[in-house]
């Protein structure tokens, strides 16, 4: 996620904070004359920096729209594949996890689960598109036929009706391949720890 974000502003922005940081603190040193003065705001400020990104792209579209979406939720929707009887069609739960830092995705249907490896986002700025290109490992339920095989796949989905739609193709190692169509049900709250 971090290779969406405009870097060269971010650590403009980031110098110019600390120095106006730095010279407050020195006017605190100077009127106070110690340390632990310097320690009282240096820490606060810190954790301000620090916490303050993550919280305000979560809650500022503006935000989203110059880096990435939130994603973050529970989805639903349908593959579509080619089975040994023909066309078949299942209906997944998907859970994504979603931080400014990082985003994680779990898919499960009846027969199997999902997790991932690796996700990279991506965004077009021309013409506003947003992609996630999501290499997962997926593993049969227990109680089925071939319970515990696991194979790895790719899944590339477009994000669309301003994210609260995804749709697109996946690719397994077992040379099979199908799409996917999710629709957002619901967000998760904003405390909501990526696990």
């Amino acid at each position: 996620m971090l290779h969406l974000l405009p870097i060269r502003l971010l650590i403009l922005t980031a110098i110019v904070l600390t120095a106006m940081i730095v010279l407050a603190l020195a006017r605190v040193e100077m009127l106070f004359d110690g340390i632990a003065h310097v320690l009282r705001w240096a820490v606060p400020a810190s954790l301000f920096l620090t916490l303050v990104p993550c919280i305000a792209w979560r809650w500022c579209p503006i935000l989203q729209r110059i880096s990435f979406p939130y994603l973050g939720g529970k989805w639903e929707g349908t593959i579509e594949f080619m089975g040994s009887n023909g066309p078949e069609r299942r209906q997944v739960e998907v859970d994504v996890r979603h931080s400014l830092y990082r985003m994680k995705v779990i898919l499960d249907s009846k027969e199997s689960t999902s997790s991932t490896i690796a996700l990279y986002v991506e965004r077009n700025r021309s013409t506003d598109r947003h992609r996630i290109y999501y290499i997962y490992l997926n593993e049969r339920k227990e109680g089925l036929t071939n319970a515990g095989q696991a194979y790895r796949g790719l899944a590339i989905l477009a994000i669309v009706n301003t994210s609260i739609e995804m749709y697109g193709n996946y690719f397994t190692e077992k040379k099979s391949a199908g799409t996917l169509q999710l629709t957002r049900r619901s967000s998760h709250p904003w405390w909501t720890p990526l696990k």
